[in-house]
């Protein structure tokens, strides 16, 4: 994503926050219920990849609850580019000059606020969310299928080097389980701030599209690309789709 276009879109979340900041919340016009807890599954797309989430809530109040929270999603390089191997028809593709897989598992807990009530049954809702949390980064190596002079085997899988394997000699990636016993475990820490817009018609019922920053920090570099610095700390916009429902127990 165009880092510009980036600071745009956060921008526009930072304004939007708090012009809901400001907004006069106590002008419902239909009776509200008091549910005590709630549960959503949620659909992740950010700038970097795509994931999946659950969050269990509990309310403190009608327009406000923590909540606890565990998501998985794979973090891709904006350096990536498909490429193809040099066999004809038969060819596989891969990513030329990507070391790792990035995979991030994390839990933790948070608070949503509702700053905008709905005014109308199928009105929407607007809530502020902040989250915390630990992660796990997973490192997966890359292996690639390499030709070689060797008649007897004359394709061979091989970890990806970049100082030995050329471009030309690559015939396609390697089956993705190649590399799993090799894989690194980094340990991190994640924060979040986000917008929650939440429309279901059904008052018991939770669907809502959240959009907002993601942070990831890790405690040393993840390298996913050669030629380029290794990252301690991602940071992404995403979008999760959420479908659920509250509960009075």
């Amino acid at each position: 994503m165009n880092i510009r276009f980036a600071y745009f879109l956060v921008t526009l979340l930072v304004l939007g926050s708090l012009n809901v900041l400001g907004a006069d919340s106590s002008s419902t016009v239909y009776e509200k219920n008091i549910y005590r807890k709630s549960w959503n599954f949620g659909f992740l797309l950010h700038t970097r990849g795509l994931g999946l989430n659950f969050r269990r809530e509990k309310f403190k109040t009608a327009l406000l609850k923590n909540f606890w929270t565990i998501e998985g999603y794979n973090i891709k390089s904006a350096k990536e580019q498909k490429s193809y191997g040099s066999s004809g028809d038969n060819s596989k593709s891969f990513i030329y000059g990507k070391l790792n897989h990035l995979y991030v598992i994390k839990g933790g807990i948070g608070r949503q606020k509702v700053m905008f009530e709905k005014e109308v049954v199928r009105g929407v809702q607007i809530s502020t969310i902040y989250n915390i949390n630990f992660a796990l980064g997973f490192l997966k190596p890359i292996y690639l299928e390499v030709f070689k002079r060797d008649q007897n085997n004359p394709i061979s899988t091989e970890r990806y080097d970049p100082t030995i394997h050329r471009l030309g000699e690559i015939s396609g990636k390697a089956s993705w389980f190649r590399g799993l016993d090799e894989m690194e475990i980094v340990p991190g820490l994640g924060a979040k701030f986000a917008l929650n817009f939440e429309f279901a018609p059904k008052d018991n019922k939770i669907k809502a599209l959240e959009t907002g920053v993601n942070v990831d920090a890790f405690m040393k570099p993840m390298p996913i690309m050669a030629f380029q610095s290794d990252q301690y700390v991602f940071v992404n916009l995403y979008l999760n789709f959420q479908f659920g429902r509250k509960r009075y127990l």
